[in-house]
């Protein structure tokens, strides 16, 4: 039986049906999240660019497009954590354990890693291709992503020049 309430309408009093109040949403809790990037850098004598920046997803390979290079460049590969608004975090999380690096092991290139597991190289010896692979896992949440490096052994042409910020 619906709840009735007592109203006066014009000298006489009704019982009329309660209305029913609108039923309010729990707040969502928020849980802070943060982005998880494959930071692609290519470097020569000492110059620095970018080329690549790949937001890794939760429990899925990425495979990223392959990168050309040319002999004697160092591809540069570092893990970054972003908060919610693409900056990187001030605090970053700490991963379970220091990330997992690894390479196809060609005469093409020479690979190696920090011991905090944060950044890898690759240096480009002989005309031919590697494979790079990394995996990290944060607050139990496994991250993994593969790129491919091709060494040509033609000479470089300069095509373009970009202004490239970073934020820090």
């Amino acid at each position: 039986m619906p709840k009735l309430r007592l109203e006066e309408v014009g000298g006489a009093v009704k019982a009329k049906p309660e209305k029913k109040q609108p039923t309010k949403k729990p707040p969502k809790k928020h849980k802070h999240h943060f982005r998880l990037w494959l930071i692609v850098t290519l470097r020569k004598k000492g110059h620095r660019r970018r080329i690549y920046r790949v937001e890794l997803t939760p429990h899925k390979e990425v495979t990223m497009t392959p990168v050309t290079v040319s002999v004697g460049h160092e591809v540069i590969c570092a893990l970054e954590f972003d908060d919610q608004n693409g900056n990187p975090m001030l605090t970053p999380p700490t991963p379970d354990s220091p990330p997992t690096w690894s390479d196809s092991a060609t005469p093409a290139s020479a690979f190696t890693f920090t011991s905090s597991g944060v950044t890898a190289t690759d240096v480009a010896n002989a005309a031919g291709s590697d494979t790079i692979s990394v995996s990290v896992s944060v607050g139990g949440v496994a991250f993994n992503a593969t790129l491919g490096v091709t060494c040509a052994a033609a000479p470089q042409v300069l095509s373009a020049v970009r202004i490239v910020p970073t934020v820090q």
